[in-house]
């Protein structure tokens, strides 16, 4: 595979971000009797794909909100799929909401066509599950739902590409007779956490309970400024090897993936969780290593887990865990806390964030481009829950490999 001008990738992001500030998710145009040629070349792109709403919740909503809401993953997963933004604006009550809804699906959309694999979508099916229906003093009402989708992407069509009980909720205001539109939009969603405000107060938690991951806010400049350089950093180590390491036991890579796609949308109950407590992604993935034969490190560095009072902070923070396999030198997990990103395979994992490391994920499938070579990777993960899913479709794009070699 010829090395890409990272210059040209990124000059392209730019170009295409730069359209962000020009274009966006304006009101919708007026409808006529008879189609555009516009609205006929976006029919004859649409990507195959269905919005299912369920639940014993469901029965609560109107045809009017549900109508919204499933327009709503209609608009955003046809946006993906084709990699192209499409209007929102008639969708949304708030300007502030179509403005941050416009803002992460362009920002999103340009990471992922800065990627080397194709991730536009193929297909998708989304199912709703309505947990809560809950109409509000003011009139509005709060819909708590949970997404279980199943995609297939270009650069993998054989593989179930799964989001697995996501959270999304959506507080809408209206009625029947004028209609629904979406006052607030919130999900358990990495590409939404850096734009958010009050995720605790919307994110359909109880009050008081800490919510799963804390947030600040920020700019589009800011993000749009990281995709940029963790893009380029990310490309300029195509090409590198991985330096080889001494280990005493293999690492059984088969099982610590097999053990990953079976774990990935449930929770072991022979192992404590941590979804409520800033997330369960680095306890899933070193039950995943240990799942692959290397036991528990007792000595040194250290990285257990016998109970929640009798554990290593490596065993489930992602940050304390790369700073174990930096430092691990004796006995225990062998590996190597940054590796060319290239050089993965499956049951090695992935740090990830946008300027730090906020996630941490297991590869279990590694996709090439045609000449061979490495161009992403499947992942599966806790918090939020995937299988399968496209490394380089993650709004994190700050991404460190961390080679499993084996144990002494």
């Amino acid at each position: 595979m010829k090395t890409p001008k990272i210059k040209y990738r990124i000059a392209a992001l730019l170009l295409a971000l730069m359209l962000l500030v020009l274009g966006g998710c304006g009101a919708a145009p007026e409808q006529t009797m008879t189609p555009t040629a516009e609205t006929e070349s976006q029919e004859e792109a649409k990507i195959p794909g269905s919005v299912t709403v369920t639940g014993e919740a469901a029965a609560e909503l109107t045809e009017g909100q549900q109508a919204v809401i499933v327009a709503f993953m209609e608009r955003y997963y046809q946006s993906m799929g084709r990699l192209e933004v499409l209007d929102c604006g008639d969708l949304f009550s708030e300007e502030e909401q179509v403005a941050m809804h416009r803002d992460v699906w362009t920002l999103l959309c340009e990471i992922r066509r800065a990627s080397l694999s194709d991730l536009t979508l193929l297909d998708y099916a989304v199912t709703l599950s309505c947990t809560a229906v809950e109409p509000q003093e003011d009139g509005t009402v709060r819909v708590r739902t949970e997404e279980d989708t199943v995609m297939h992407f270009a650069a993998s069509p054989a593989a179930d590409s799964k989001i697995l009980g996501m959270f999304q909720g959506f507080t809408l205001e209206g009625s029947e007779e004028a209609g629904w539109k979406i006052q607030r939009h919130t999900a358990w969603d990495s590409a939404y956490y850096p734009f958010m405000r009050f995720v605790a107060r919307d994110n359909g938690l109880s009050e008081g309970t800490k919510p799963p991951i804390e947030v600040g806010y920020s700019t589009v400049e800011e993000q749009r400024t990281l995709a940029e350089e963790n893009l380029a950093a990310r490309l300029a180590q195509q090409g590198q090897q991985a330096e080889p390491m001494s280990v005493r036991n293999a690492y059984d890579r088969e099982a610590a993936v097999a053990y990953a796609r079976r774990w990935a949308g449930e929770r072991n109950s022979e192992w404590p969780e941590y979804d409520r407590y800033g997330g369960n992604c680095m306890n899933f993935v070193s039950q995943t290593i240990n799942a692959g034969g290397v036991p528990v490190d007792t000595t040194g560095s250290a990285w257990y887990w016998f109970g929640n009072g009798n554990r290593t902070a490596s065993w489930s923070g992602v940050n304390y865990f790369v700073s174990y396999v930096q430092a691990n030198t004796g006995s225990g997990l062998v590996g190597d806390a940054a590796a060319p990103y290239y050089t993965g395979e499956p049951g090695d994992v992935i740090a990830m964030g946008n300027d730090h490391f906020r996630h941490i994920v297991m590869i279990s499938e590694v996709l090439t481009d045609e000449s061979g070579n490495t161009a992403d990777y499947l992942i599966c993960s806790n918090t939020g829950d995937l299988c399968d899913f496209p490394a380089g479709a993650y709004f994190y794009t700050y991404q460190q490999l961390i080679k499993i070699h084996g144990w002494n």
